[in-house]
């Protein structure tokens, strides 16, 4: 039988269960890492489909999210060194609803690049005043801020797209990353909701794959700007119930004792490299 590895930490993998998407899981062995992953994706699972007519999914995007994302621009800038003009990396743009929001509230006070696997896509950002790029060689400076949300569980590589993505940071660069949680258990995250998503990472195994490339280890955080204010509460509420699944889970397992994990809605934070 092959030997699966863990994309991670290269520690061996061990089979763990059958996903809604009926994909097989399989989960680092290592406890000081416990990645979840599919052992054997292939080529392009990770792109996300579009609507063919971008700007119809984007405005939709926008008419949810663009308060949050106003809300989310006023977290960043808060984070990075103030400058005449910006640099931001929207690295996995998709519909660019986020870029969209950003562009339209600085205006040519930031110069906004966004990467995107899915080709169709590239060609509706100049419409906003978008840059598109294929790759990160076509960026010739130093981005102030690089924002992943929602992405790196669809890389088929993270590490070397990480490693490639230092090319454009320098000491005073920021890396925003968001992602849903792995877990044995599909009722604890909407990480295995998405067909396309190849990693379910945990906070282990994120911070390993981060410092072990250069980059300083992620402070989580919980940050309401990542939601939308009129969801705000039913959010919560799925927080919470979830939460207490995973509690009362843990407490059978542990016949009863008390315990202090906490659920994550998402893994977020902010990191920097480590120089």
């Amino acid at each position: 039988m092959k030997k699966i590895v863990c994309p991670i930490c290269s520690d061996e993998g061990e089979f763990s269960f059958i996903s809604k998407n009926h994909y097989e899981i399989y989960c680092c062995k290592n406890i000081n890492c416990k990645h979840y992953f599919l052992p054997d994706p292939q080529k392009g699972q990770g792109i996300h489909l579009r609507n063919d007519d971008l700007t119809i999914e984007s405005d939709k995007n926008l008419k949810e999210f663009g308060d949050r994302n106003k809300r989310l621009l006023k977290l960043f800038l808060k984070k990075i060194p103030r400058s005449k003009k910006y640099k931001f990396l929207d690295f996995g743009s998709g519909c660019a609803h986020i870029s969209r929001t950003f562009k339209t509230s600085l205006k040519k006070k930031a110069k906004i690049y966004c990467l995107e696997a899915n080709q169709k896509c590239r060609k509706f950002y100049p419409q906003w005043d978008l840059i598109p790029v294929n790759n990160l060689d076509a960026i010739e400076e130093k981005i102030d801020l690089v924002y992943m949300i929602e992405v790196i569980e669809h890389l088929k590589n993270p590490r070397e797209t990480l490693l490639n993505l230092k090319k454009v940071m320098d000491k005073n660069s920021l890396l925003f990353l968001s992602t849903p949680p792995g877990y044995n258990d599909e009722k604890l995250t909407n990480a295995y909701d998405n067909p396309t998503h190849i990693h379910f990472f945990t906070p282990q195994s994120l911070n390993n794959l981060l410092t072990s490339i250069g980059f300083k280890k992620l402070s989580f955080g919980s940050f309401s700007e990542m939601y939308p204010l009129k969801r705000k509460q039913s959010i919560v509420k799925e927080i919470i119930y979830k939460f207490k699944v995973f509690v009362k889970k843990t407490l059978i397992k542990n016949k009863g004792k008390s315990i202090k994990k906490k659920y994550p809605f998402h893994l977020v934070g902010f990191t920097k490299l480590d120089i």
